[in-house]
Parts: C-alpha cells; structure tokens; sequence
C-alpha cells in the first residue's frame, strides 16, 4: 500500500507518526489528521526542515497565505503552505486560525512597501511587507495628495498602505517577469522568499505567482512547467519569460540575450547576459540542464 520512498516529502505531508488523511491509501503512518487552515500574520515566516530554528529554512511564507497545520506543540508547526504544497515545521506564533483572520483581498505588488498607522507617511510604520502579503481594503484615503488603502491585516490590525502598492489578489498580469525586475539587487537568501532575501527558485515563483500564476518552490519542480525549448549553440529564439535551468539553479530570460537570478556569484539578484553567466557556472557546477518557456 504504501509508496513513501516515491513520493515526495517537500509536497506531501507524511511522516513515520503522522500523516495528512488525503494520503491515507499510499502511506504507512501511525495516525491521518485532516489537519486545520491556519493564516500567516507576520510578515514572514520561515518554514524549516525540522522544529529547529537552527536547522535550515527550507522556504518561507508571507503574510496572509494559509498554512494547514497537522500537528503543532507551543512553539512549532508542523504543515503545508497551501500556495505550493509545500511542507515543514513553521513557529507557532507566526499564525492565526483561520476562522479568527480576517480574509484577504489585495495583495502586495512591489518589492516592499510600510504599513502606516494611518494614512500619513510621516508616522513611523507599524511594519513593512514583501511582495505577495495578503491584506483585506476597507476604504481609502488621500493626504496632502498621496493617495492610501485603508486595510486590516489577517490578526485585525488596522493601518494604511501606499494605494498603488496593492492589487486585488484576482489581477492577472501577462508580464510577469516585471515583478522578478523588482528584486535587483535583493540579497540572496538561501530558502528566502522575500525582499530582505530570496533564492533563484524564489524569485520565480514569487514573481510569477504575483501575476496569477501558479508556480511550484523549488527549480527542479519548475523545471517541468510548460514546453521544453531547443536550445542552440548562441542561444537563439529565446524571449523574455523563457527559464534556463542548471542543476540546482534556474534564471529568467528578460529579452533574447540577458537574464536575471539570484545568484551565490553575486549573492544578489542580478542581470547579467546568458553566456557570461553559462561560462562561470558551468565551470563550477555544470552546463545548462534545458530551457522551458512556461505557461
């Protein structure tokens, strides 16, 4: 019955002692829990391989996206974020059940913005927010011409923030490689997944999921999204949103000869042209794997 050693773990929440009932017919495990909606209501929340916060954060979370717990202790969680499925042990104080949030219908859409007490840019924020935190508008407001969205933050928080920073989380954006644009220069950040740190794998999905579109964590997942290209010799008939893979790292193509990633080289995100980034990293951990153009 049980296919433990084929699924994966990143995506599938099992363990020896406890599993998520939906995988009751292909895992062995002690016990099967529904597991409990819960809402991220800080600005970020590291989610790591085990209920340490020395071990290593395997991704993170932004504010407002729904973590479904499965077990949890006074410090830690244990569940998957349901925006990519993806599964590990979150701090406990970084969520609020669901049923007590307040739901969310706009979304972050710049690298970052303050929350303002009130609409006056002259006060001292109450915190800052990366792109993709989820906040509920309940009106607006304009001083001395600069223009705010009332909101309340999932914990019930009150505050504003700039009007044009937000979008409603049903906006699709076709380019949406104009998000990933936003993180030059963002320090990178091995699990990161926020304008203080990202990885290269991050800022794919970060950006791609801003504009509508579903994106999995890590590049390896990506690297199956869409249709394979063929790659030539100068790297001909790429267009902007087209990613280039090498084992363990993936890029984005911003037009037919440049691409931008988060990188260890740089440890930042960076735009640099295709072939001068293959030549060093091919010398280091190997040559480009293929190339995607996704959906």
């Amino acid at each position: 019955m049980s296919d433990m050693s084929t699924l994966d773990r990143r995506l599938h929440a099992f363990r020896d002692d406890l599993a998520d009932e939906r995988l009751k017919d292909r895992v062995d495990a002690a016990k099967y829990v529904a597991g409990t909606a819960f809402i991220v209501r800080t600005p970020t929340a590291p989610i790591h391989r085990t209920p340490d916060s020395a071990s290593t954060m395997e991704t993170e979370a932004v504010m407002g996206e729904t973590f479904t717990v499965f077990d949890h202790s006074s410090d830690w969680c244990w569940g998957q974020l349901q925006s990519d499925n993806y599964v590990g042990y979150m701090p406990a104080g970084s969520l609020v059940s669901k049923d007590r949030a307040v739901s969310a219908n706009v979304q972050i859409v710049v690298q970052r913005s303050f929350v303002y007490p009130k609409a006056e840019l002259r006060d001292p924020p109450l915190m800052q927010l990366s792109m993709g935190a989820q906040l509920r508008t309940t009106g607006t407001a304009e001083t001395r011409g600069t223009r705010y969205q009332l909101v309340t933050l999932p914990d019930g928080t009150e505050g504003a923030v700039i009007a044009r920073h937000v979008q409603p989380l049903d906006k699709r954006d076709a380019d949406w490689v104009s998000y990933a644009e936003q993180f030059l220069y963002v320090p990178y950040l091995w699990g990161g997944r926020s304008s203080i740190g990202l990885d290269c794998s991050a800022l794919v999905q970060i950006a791609r999921q801003t504009a509508g579109k579903s994106t999995l964590r890590d590049s390896d997942m990506q690297g199956k999204m869409g249709r394979e290209l063929e790659l030539t010799a100068d790297f001909s008939g790429l267009q902007r949103g087209d990613l280039i893979f090498w084992p363990g790292h993936v890029a984005i193509m911003v037009d037919a000869t440049n691409i931008i990633h988060t990188n260890g080289f740089h440890m930042a995100t960076a735009i640099e042209p295709l072939a001068q980034a293959e030549a060093r990293i091919a010398a280091h951990y190997g040559k480009i794997s293929h190339a995607m153009r996704p959906d």
